[in-house]
Parts: structure tokens; C-alpha cells; sequence
């Protein structure tokens, strides 16, 4: 399954980074990865589904004297995060491609932070993902995960229209609130939050947003039919002249906690 959804996140990677470049100030999903990642400086971090490095160069500028770990299963996907990385000179950032997580030579309870941002939902194996991160953490570390939520608006536009309207299709395991719990029970991992929020992406036009959810989702319609089928499935609300689309996400916390 990760080899085959490295070949489709090859397939929309010069799209999606397009979309991004275009509406730098589109997306505020990060805000609340960062608040709970709450970065000292100092740590180890590892992310994974890191994507063309839209959270990556952010913690990156985070981390004065610690290390980064950014892996994807997407080898073009990846060249754009390798891209702003060198652009930005930083030197403590480590890219990694694998076919999954599991397959990363690292040792046990040598990472502080592992994050996995918008990509959890691609997993086949989210259990096993939790199980590993908790092996990697050190006592006391943290596990943020950060994706849309299932039984959403959002989770209905991606199964509906997306899927069909995208070369390589789009198959997902979207985020609950129980699922988010037993993930962490499963893992041995304490709960710190889990909590449902809706996310605005926020645009100066109609017509932004059609272009930017067509480039981001790599569709094959026009920017016109998207807009209009995102304001079918998650509507858009015009407020002091800005144009916004609300995305349900949910953000979970969790640490490693010695005996729990």
C-alpha cells in the first residue's frame, strides 16, 4: 500500500507544491502541530508523511540545536522538501525516503517529538505506526498527529469527489475521536488531548479556491467545478472580504510515560 501511494504522491507531487507556492497564506492546519509540539529547540524530532516539507521548513527554523528526521514514502515529494531545506541552509535536517516508517535504521527511545501531519490518514497500518513511534520515543516523549476527521464534510468530498476525480484515486482512514484514544491504548502511550476543530483555509477569491483545492488535489476538472463542489461540501464563508473554507481536522497529543 505505501509503495503504491509512493507512486501517486509522485504522480501530484509538482501540483500540490504549485498550490502551496501559489496560497502561502492559505493553510492555517499548522498553527495548532506547532502549539502541541511546543518546540524548545533542543530536541530530536521525527516527522513522517513530511510531504514537500510545508511543516518540515517550520520546525526546522524551530530547531536551534536539536535534529530533524523528515521521512515520506514519495521520492518527488521529497525532492521539493530537499529543496527548500538546502535553499534555507540548514544543516540539521536529515531527509529520508522509505517505502514506510517501519523501515528506518533508528534506535529505540532515541527520538523526543515524532509528528505525522496530514498523511495519517494514507496509512494502512496506523496501530503499527503508534506501536513504533512509542518503541522510538524516549520516556517522556510525544507522539502529535494532526489530519482530517471521519465523518466529516471533508471526509465526504475526499470519498465522493476526489477519489474519481484524481489520477490514482485517493484511498484514506480518516481520524475519530475513539479511534485517536485506542490507538494510544493500543501503543502504551498516555492521552494528553484529542480534540475536533474546524480549520479555516483562508482565500482572497472564489476563484482561488477553485484553483488551489484543483492544483492541491491534482484533479481533473476546472478550477471553476471545484470551487463550486467545495462550496456544495464544506461551503465558504465571506467575512471582512476574505473568502474561507472550514476543514474538520482532528489533533491528538499523546507521551510516553514510563510504566503506563
Amino acid at each position: 500500500m505505501e509503495e503504491f501511494m509512493g507512486k501517486r504522491f509522485d504522480l501530484i507531487a509538482s501540483s500540490y507544491e504549485k498550490a502551496l507556492k501559489l496560497y502561502p497564506e492559505a493553510r492555517t492546519d499548522v498553527e495548532e502541530i506547532l502549539e502541541l509540539l511546543n518546540i524548545r529547540g533542543n530536541e530530536t524530532i521525527l516527522e513522517t508523511t513530511c510531504g514537500t516539507g510545508y511543516l518540515t521548513e517550520k520546525i526546522a527554523r524551530l530547531l536551534k540545536s536539536g535534529r530533524l528526521i523528515a521521512h515520506d514514502v514519495s521520492s518527488a515529494m521529497l525532492s521539493f522538501a530537499e529543496l527548500k531545506i538546502k535553499d534555507a541552509g540548514f544543516k540539521n535536517v536529515d531527509i529520508r525516503r522509505a517505502d514506510d516508517i517501519f523501515s528506518l535504521q533508528l534506535e529505540d527511545c532515541s527520538i523526543d517529538k515524532f509528528v505525522c501531519f496530514g498523511g495519517f490518514h494514507h496509512l494502512e497500518e496506523p496501530v503499527r505506526m503508534f506501536k513504533t513511534a512509542s518503541r522510538l520515543l524516549k520516556i517522556g516523549g510525544i507522539l502529535v498527529v494532526g489530519d482530517f476527521a471521519d465523518n466529516s464534510l471533508v471526509q465526504k468530498y475526499f470519498d465522493e469527489k476526489v477519489h474519481y476525480l484524481s489520477d490514482g484515486g485517493h484511498s484514506g482512514l480518516f481520524l475519530s475521536e475513539s479511534q485517536m484514544l485506542n490507538f494510544g491504548r493500543f501503543a502504551d502511550l498516555e492521552v494528553i488531548s484529542i480534540e475536533r476543530k474546524r480549520v479555516p483555509f483562508i482565500f482572497s477569491s472564489i476563484k482561488d479556491i477553485g484553483f488551489f483545492y484543483q492544483l492541491v488535489h491534482f484533479l481533473n476538472q476546472n478550477p471553476e467545478e471545484t470551487a463550486d463542489d467545495i462550496g456544495q461540501y464544506m461551503g465558504v464563508i465571506e467575512e471582512s472580504g476574505k473568502f474561507i473554507v472550514p476543514m474538520d481536522y482532528i489533533y491528538a497529543k499523546y507521551q510516553k510515560v514510563a510504566g503506563f
